[in-house]
């Protein structure tokens, strides 16, 4: 496991869950999906917050009887490193096309088999219930996104506005676009799991 040499922290990217990019484009996707009432309240993913850096307590969500614990990445194409949490589907229900459907990951504990359920992404955030669990531990992670490079050069090879003192054309340097980010891992203990359970931040919200 990779640290980051001046904060001795973890910087391998976690496994679990969205991350807050994600979770944004799957927010950005209910908002599309719903009506254009913007009445709802503010929603807090923690429900005992006094300072940022400590949390006592977060609400895990329910579903069906049983704690959900991700997202089925529905991304089966190996050329691909993204993952897809995501599907537009045809929602019969809500007589609505190209509606986001996710598949839900369920457990009711550490020896209970893990279930897949597929359904409509507003289905889940409307019923869904939470519940309130404490947390074990905090963790961040530093993630660095590479974003692609900023810049193009020209078919030659150079750029016709750059050029030394003696008038010769300089090659271009190339800038490596990268986004360096903190992502919090929270250990939650939920009840039926006898070891605390991996959450992303993102995905408690």
């Amino acid at each position: 496991m990779e640290e980051d040499k001046k904060t001795g922290k973890d910087i391998k990217a976690s496994t679990v869950s969205f991350t807050p990019e994600q979770l944004d484009l799957v927010q950005k996707m209910i908002e599309a999906s719903k009506s254009s009432d913007n009445t709802r309240g503010v929603i807090s993913r923690y429900t005992d917050v006094r300072d940022s850096k400590s949390v006592d307590n977060v609400n895990v969500s329910r579903f069906d009887g049983k704690f959900v614990i991700g997202f089925k990445d529905l991304n089966t194409d190996p050329y691909k490193k993204a993952a897809r949490y995501s599907e537009s589907k045809f929602d019969i229900k809500r007589k609505l096309n190209d509606q986001p459907f996710v598949t839900l990951l369920l457990s009711t504990g550490d020896d209970a088999k893990t279930e897949e359920k597929e359904v409509s992404l507003v289905e889940y955030m409307d019923n869904r219930e939470k519940v309130e669990c404490k947390v074990s531990s905090i963790k961040e992670s530093v993630i660095i996104d590479d974003k692609g490079l900023l810049g193009r050069q020209s078919a030659g090879g150079i750029s016709a506005g750059s050029v030394d003192d003696d008038g010769n054309f300089l090659k271009p340097v190339s800038v490596r676009a990268e986004v360096k980010r903190i992502e919090r891992v929270i250990m939650v203990e939920v009840p039926g799991f006898k070891k605390p359970v991996k959450f992303i931040e993102a995905f408690l919200a």
